[in-house]
């Protein structure tokens, strides 16, 4: 016999059924085992060999990704994407640093899983997780991760108090959940919308 390949009886007499068992192959390449079946007769120096072979085809890789887009939120955070896969697989991501893979290969059904740094951008982004399977690399799924674009910190509430004719006192309160803010202030002027160059 040979590796995946197995007969039920290795000797008999007269004629009658050998069974050839062959296990599933785990490899994409075709594999074949030759069996040798020698018959003589007793007392006689004469053989006769019989040659059978088996051939296997290889496995048939597949491969899909549950998702086609992935939409990330601004404030970051983890994501995972589902691998349909029968074989070993693994993902690779574009050039892109917003985007980390924490599980980024496996062996059969599984999920990509990747995180998102929070996007202090005003503007989407977008990058691609390529998932590769086969002795090669051959079979190939995309999917593209677009992260809304983060949010301008808001002004929530302005009091103005204390106006004399040489001050007043202003106070105000901001929030801000996808940036850090990093100046906040007070324009004045004495026209409407006031900007930094008053």
């Amino acid at each position: 016999g040979a590796n995946g390949f197995s007969v039920n009886r290795t000797e008999g007499v007269g004629t009658g059924p050998v069974t050839i068992t062959v296990a599933s192959n785990p490899y994409e390449t075709e594999r074949t085992a030759t069996f040798t079946f020698r018959a003589w007769r007793e007392g006689s120096q004469a053989q006769k060999d019989t040659l059978l072979q088996v051939r296997q085809l290889g496995k048939q890789v597949t491969l899909a990704a549950g998702l086609q887009t992935v939409t990330a939120q601004a404030i970051g955070g983890s994501y995972q994407i589902p691998v349909l896969c029968n074989a070993a697989w693994n993902a690779i991501l574009s050039s892109d640093v917003w985007v980390h893979l924490t599980t980024d290969k496996g062996e059969g059904d599984g999920n990509v899983v990747f995180t998102c740094d929070p996007n202090t951008s005003t503007t989407s982004r977008t990058t691609t997780v390529t998932i590769m399977a086969g002795s090669r690399n051959q079979f190939m799924a995309e999917v593209t991760i677009t992260q809304q674009p983060g949010a301008a910190p808001t002004v929530l509430q302005t009091i103005v108090s204390d106006v004399t004719k040489y001050e007043a006192t202003v106070a105000f309160s901001y929030q801000s959940s996808t940036s850090t803010v990093t100046e906040y202030g007070v324009c004045y002027a004495t026209h409407e919308t006031p900007t930094i160059n008053d």
